[in-house]
């Protein structure tokens, strides 16, 4: 192939062939020029020159890594936040974040998020260039960085900030050149720097740099000549390839630099003078990567052994033009050409080949290689020409993965894999929709396909393959969707059997899902029109249909299993009709259907799958019911789904291995399940799968134990007892704390920090933070927890933030822990301390201070107290003693007065209320006496009415005697008076009272008289008359009067026929007497309501007023 048409089929020869061809070589990581002619001769070797490797013993290498011969590749592009698409340098610090030298600056990953950072804002005398060709680890997450015109940059990971260095013509210790191509530290951390002119040591005591002349001669400007890749061996030599003057070893500590360079007469020498890596190899040996292919180069013998493309072997380079050169932990060899990346086995000398297609979406986004590097977890970082990155684990190696290739003959005929079936002779069958019949030979790793021939009537009638199955005998049987092919043993044309338009004993019934054999012999096939029996002894097919009025028939016609267990059980499944388990002796199909009303049922009518495992229990994969598990005791059936782990209640396959585990392919991965303990593991297109959808029938085991499962973007395989969890224990980190979005210590980065400190009221904080694992990053786990504030963990999940609001003063542990995508935990993640300075008055010192100060005052106070109270008592002793004589004198005076006083009001109240009733009581029982003889019915009515005005003079008379003792009204006050009357009232009666009293306060006590005694009546009357079950009464309180409000449930009474009794008219000049005013409502049976008001202030009362009472409020009796 030309280099023009090469360069088209990357996309860049419409840019111009010479620009980006002369612009990339100068500016990658390891770039070097193109070849130059010298001396020496600089011309690519022969190919007839070149020495074979094979006839040269290899020294013994490392043990190899097997790597698989299709890798999966996942993207990371603009989509995903990367904002360059062109990658020059990679490099992972050693906190664990991921740092990218692109063309338009520096840029660290996390897992989740890229964050870009600018050099020259560090730095405003630095010129201008985000051009990063070359990174190198600096311990403790700095970096040394090399720019294509801005020099060389240390980052400092503490501070985010940058030091840069730069060329100075006026300083002969400067950097010799600003465009910087590569960096290297030796084994005793010095730091070589190559650039476009000359090589350079940093000497970091004195803060300046070494140059060291490497040129050919003294004609030769050292100044010219490129550095494209430096390494060191172990007696301290620098190894240094050139973009056009091939290696040299430098002494540094002589000075002596011997030349190595290629010699077209001499197959041992260097195949190009145009390097573009160095790597160390085994017994101070290295491999040499170079623009016309790879060296093998041993110091001690001098020689070179050379690796080169060949067009008649596969196991060759896959190009000469190698760009990018990298040594895994393995000891074998990453390679970055012009035609993809090719691995590189030290130890079988055999290359694997990987390359962009445009059919395969895990493919390489782009041949053209620029920067490879393997990270601490196992996950290599593959960055292309415009393709952005890319990135593939190893651990996805577990699951083999085939996918069709129009460029690889070998590969697997289709993608869309709906049936897979085990030859006897341990091949793999497996029927794509997309793509005919292939045939797997696990040996070789190879695919045979077999697909419609249009012009050879032998060959398979349609390359749509539903299902393919050999039998005992032999004989291969393949669905397709126009009907049944057949292969008989040692031939090689398919036989057809077309569907038939009507039910034919000669014929298949419909497209055929799925076929099993019985241990007579007989197969069965599960097709899209029922369920068909081949007799081979007749050579006929028996069709059993759908019918709904036969309760023995199958339970539908679209069959999409077909199963016979170890005690051959024929086992149907229908595509909605349920699980269907057929008795020969019978000839009747026995149902196993969901029933909504049944939680033991079968939890859905579409079947999808049926297995037996070891232990003889029957398991059934469904359609959205999950997995279903048969309980032989009373056919019920145990049912796990997603919320019990599964990864979905799609259950298209099941298989067992020989732990006795389930593996179930769904429509959401791959699902691993532990029946003993009902734990599921689940794994998905991350973890490499074909894709994390499967498909119907698309399994099988073989004899060894390998497992196969087929999807809609081709076929996984693997073996189960070697699938392991991914063992690396990431590296937990602070990403950000925060105040309202504040960073808290700005000049600080956030997993440098050790503690921070919060003073109230600004006592809360937020942080982020990341587990940097980069396999899968979104199944990370993460959890946290602030000691002395959390009482356990906190289950962030994917989640990568937290907050804390309202610390109150103290001192906080906050502790972050994270897994990786299999849930291997990292429980030892660097702590932040949180301190919290409280409010003073929340400070131990104060309270201390403010409790001594309480204490303190109080004792002085307490002390002048007491003086002053001594000296007080002293004095009022001798007052008293003097009072006390002229107060029992004026006592005595005053009981008399006051006796005479309340003789005097009890005669009134006696005359006037007491007396009067007593008269009227005596003139009722008179006249009753005199019309009892002729009238009994109206003396009756003068007796009760006699009873009653007895009865008000007792109350009369206990009013009189409360009224000598008003110091209990006097003391409470009229609300407190009020409830305690009530209570002791609803005991006497039994009748239900509700006091409501609203802003209560005290008023007169002539006011309050007036209202209690009102109350008092009112309840009396109640008692006496109403008949009632419950009363309310309501006080309130208002600012220039106060209103109350009786009412009852009572009969009532008819207003306008009845007179107001004694009792309504005292109450009537008791309210009256204090200014206020009377009100009643009555209605029979609805009861009867009394309100009144009265102002605060009562009206004023002239002396020897037969109502004025205020003389009660001074009386002593």
């Amino acid at each position: 192939m030309s280099l023009k048409r090469t360069l088209q089929g990357h996309h860049l020869y419409k840019f111009g062939l010479s620009f980006w061809m002369t612009l990339v070589c100068l500016l990658l990581l390891t770039a070097g020029c193109s070849d130059r002619t010298n001396q020496k001769s600089q011309q690519t070797p022969d190919p007839t020159t070149v020495v074979d490797p094979e006839s040269i013993e290899p020294t013994e290498m490392p043990q190899s890594q097997e790597v698989p011969l299709s890798l999966r590749f996942s993207k990371i592009d603009s989509d995903d936040g990367l904002t360059q698409s062109t990658t020059y340098a990679i490099v992972q610090d050693e906190p664990g974040f991921m740092w990218f030298g692109t063309e338009d600056g520096l840029i660290r990953y996390d897992g989740y998020e890229f964050e870009k950072f600018n050099i020259q804002s560090h730095n405003p005398e630095a010129q201008a260039d985000q051009w990063i060709t070359s990174l190198i680890s600096a311990g403790n997450g700095d970096l040394w960085i090399g720019t294509r015109q801005g020099g060389l940059s240390y980052y400092h990971a503490e501070t985010g900030l940058f030091d840069v260095f730069i060329h100075n013509d006026h300083d002969s210790t400067s950097l010799v050149s600003n465009h910087v191509t590569v960096l290297f530290k030796d084994r005793v951390d010095r730091l070589w720097v190559g650039t476009t002119s000359g090589l350079d040591m940093l000497n970091n005591q004195a803060g300046i740099f070494d140059h060291y002349s490497i040129g050919l001669s003294e004609e030769t400007d050292s100044e010219s000549i490129v550095i494209s890749g430096i390494c060191d061996d172990k007696e301290g030599n620098i190894w240094i390839g050139t973009g056009s003057d091939g290696l040299f070893k430098l002494n540094p500590k002589t000075a002596d630099v011997v030349h190595f360079s290629f010699d077209r007469s001499d197959a041992s020498s260097l195949i190009s003078n145009n390097i573009r890596g160095i790597s160390p190899a085994d017994e101070g040996s290295f491999w040499i990567a170079t623009t016309s292919g790879l060296n093998y180069f041993t110091p001690s013998k001098g020689s070179f052994i050379r690796y080169q493309h060949s067009a008649v072997d596969p196991h060759t380079l896959a190009d000469n033009r190698i760009r990018y050169m990298t040594l895994d932990p393995y000891g074998n060899l990453w390679l970055g050409t012009m035609a993809g990346l090719d691995y590189f086995d030290t130890k079988t000398r055999v290359f694997t080949h990987f390359a962009h297609d445009s059919q395969d979406p895990k493919s390489l986004s782009n041949n053209n290689i620029l920067a490879i590097y393997e990270s601490s977890d196992g996950v290599l970082w593959i960055s292309t020409f415009g393709g952005y990155l890319n990135k593939y684990y190893r651990g996805m190696d577990q699951f083999a993965y085939f996918h069709h290739s129009s460029k690889d003959e070998r590969s697997i005929g289709g993608n869309i894999i709906f049936k897979i079936d085990v030859d006897p002779d341990g091949s793999i069958w497996a029927a794509s929709l997309d793509g005919g019949l292939s045939r797997f030979d696990p040996g070789s790793g190879e695919f045979e396909v077999f697909q419609h021939d249009s012009e050879f009537l032998g060959s398979l009638s349609s390359d749509e393959i539903w299902s393919v199955f050999k039998d005992s005998r032999g004989i291969l049987w393949v669905g397709t969707k126009l009907g049944l092919d057949r292969l008989d043993p040692g031939s090689v044309e398919f036989i057809h059997n077309s569907f038939a338009a009507k039910t034919s004993i000669d014929s298949i019934s419909g497209l055929v899902y799925d076929i099993a054999e019985s241990k007579d012999g007989d197969l069965w096939f599960g097709t899209t029109n029922g369920l068909d029996r081949f007799d081979f002894v007749n050579n006929t097919f028996t069709h059993y249909r759908y019918n709904e009025n036969n309760p023995g028939g199958i339970s539908g016609d679209e069959i999409t299993k077909v199963y016979f267990d170890q005690n051959d059980n024929l086992w149907v499944g229908t595509f909605s009709g349920g699980l269907d388990r057929y008795d020969p002796v019978k000839n009747i199909f026995l149902h196993y259907r969901n029933d909504p009303d049944d939680a033991h049922s079968l939890s859905n009518n579409s079947i999808l799958s049926v297995y037996q495992d070891t232990k003889g229990k029957i398991w059934v994969g469904t359609d959205g019911g999950g997995l279903n598990l048969l309980n032989d005791k009373d056919d019920g059936f145990t049912i796990y789904s997603e919320e019990d782990g599964l990864a979905s209640n799609v259950v298209y396959g099941i298989l067992e291995d020989s732990q006795g585990n389930l593996w179930l392919s769904t429509n959401n991965g791959l699902s691993r399940f532990t029946p003993e303990s009902g734990e599921f593991k689940n794994y998905s297109e991350s973890d490499g799968l074909q894709s994390n959808e499967f498909n119907m029938n698309a399994y099988a085991q073989d004899a060894n134990g390998m497992m196969y499962f087929g999807g809609i973007n081709g076929l996984t395989s693997f073996d189960p007892s070697k699938i392991t969890a991914n063992p690396y224990i990431p590296p937990v980190l602070l990403l950000s704390v925060t105040q309202n979005g504040t960073e808290l210590i700005p000049e600080k980065n956030a997993n440098q920090q050790d503690q921070i400190i919060l003073r109230w009221p600004q006592n809360s904080f937020e942080f982020g933070f990341a587990t940097l694992s980069y396999v899968d990053p979104k199944k990370n786990q993460h959890s946290y927890k602030l000691e002395n504030f959390d009482q356990d963990w906190i289950d962030a999940g994917s989640w990568r933030e937290g907050r804390y609001t309202n610390l109150q003063g103290g001192t906080y542990t906050l502790r972050i822990k994270g897994s990786n995508e299999d849930g291997v935990w990292n429980e030892s993640a660097k702590p932040l301390v949180v301190k919290v300075i409280p409010a003073f008055w929340q400070t131990l010192w104060f309270q201390v201070s403010a409790v001594l100060l309480v204490f303190g005052s109080v004792f002085t106070i307490y002390s002048l107290r007491n003086a002053s109270v001594k000296a007080n008592t002293r004095e009022l002793e001798r007052q008293v003693g003097a009072r006390t004589k002229e107060i029992e004198r004026l006592f005595e005076k005053t009981k008399e007065l006051a006796v005479v006083e309340e003789r005097n009001r009890l005669a009134r109240e006696l005359h006037d209320s007491a007396k009067q009733k007593a008269f009227a009581a005596l003139a009722q029982l008179g006249t009753a006496n005199g019309v009892l003889p002729e009238n009994p019915q109206s003396a009756r009515a003068h007796l009760q009415e006699a009873e009653n005005l007895v009865y008000e003079v007792i109350e009369e008379l206990t009013f009189l005697i409360q009224e000598m003792y008003p110091l209990a009204l006097k003391e409470k006050g009229l609300a407190t008076s009020i409830r305690e009357y009530v209570f002791d009232w609803e005991g006497r009666t039994d009748i239900q009272v509700q006091v409501m009293i609203e802003h209560e306060r005290r008023l007169g006590l002539n006011i309050e008289q007036a209202i209690y005694r009102s109350i008092q009546e009112a309840l009396s009357n109640i008692a006496r008359h109403s008949k009632a079950t419950s009363v309310k009464i309501k006080l309130e309180f208002l600012d220039l009067k106060v209103t109350a409000e009786i009412s009852d449930n009572g009969c009532g009474f008819d207003m306008k026929t009845r007179q107001n009794g004694m009792g309504l008219r005292t109450i009537r000049e008791r309210i009256e007497s204090i200014g206020g005013s009377l009100y009643i409502e009555s209605v029979p049976e609805c009861g009867t309501c009394l309100s009144f008001s009265a102002p605060l202030q009562s009206p004023q009362v002239h002396e020897g007023d037969d109502n004025d009472e205020s003389h009660l409020n001074h009386s002593g009796g």
